[in-house]
């Protein structure tokens, strides 16, 4: 599949609401979840978006949860049913990519972008787009 990250929708960087947001390896505002109460979403819940746009879902699917295996709604790559939702690989090493706070903005974007790659989609990475408009 290809999947778009909207840089202006994106948090990254802040596991926590704790770190300040100043800082270089951070975009957003608030915790990092799929959909967060300021409308960001992490890279996996911008990706979840585009899938379940296709599937008639509501974007409250997303809202609060931190993985994708927190949610009710089955979404290949990201999530598969093994006995319950669980994460899958992609998703894992996603998240972890995009809340570490000890790697810059661009090398979160490379690392993610390579490892979409490794899995058979791509990640183009744009600065705004009008998918999230009604977020």
């Amino acid at each position: 599949m290809n999947f778009i990250l909207d840089k202006s929708k994106w948090i990254c960087g802040r596991p926590s609401s704790n770190i300040p947001p100043e800082r270089s390896n951070c975009l957003g505002e608030g915790s990092t979840k799929l959909l967060n109460e300021k409308g960001y979403m992490c890279c996996l819940g911008q990706c979840m978006y585009q899938v379940i746009e296709g599937h008639n879902k509501s974007v409250s699917v997303l809202f609060d949860k931190e993985s994708p295996e927190e949610t009710d709604f089955l979404c290949p790559p990201f999530n598969k049913l093994y006995g319950s939702i669980v994460n899958t690989r992609l998703a894992g090493d996603a998240m972890f990519i995009n809340d570490a706070i000890d790697t810059t903005v661009d090398e979160k974007i490379e690392l993610l972008q390579q490892l979409f790659t490794d899995h058979g989609h791509t990640l183009e990475v744009v600065e705004s787009s009008d998918i999230f408009k009604n977020i």
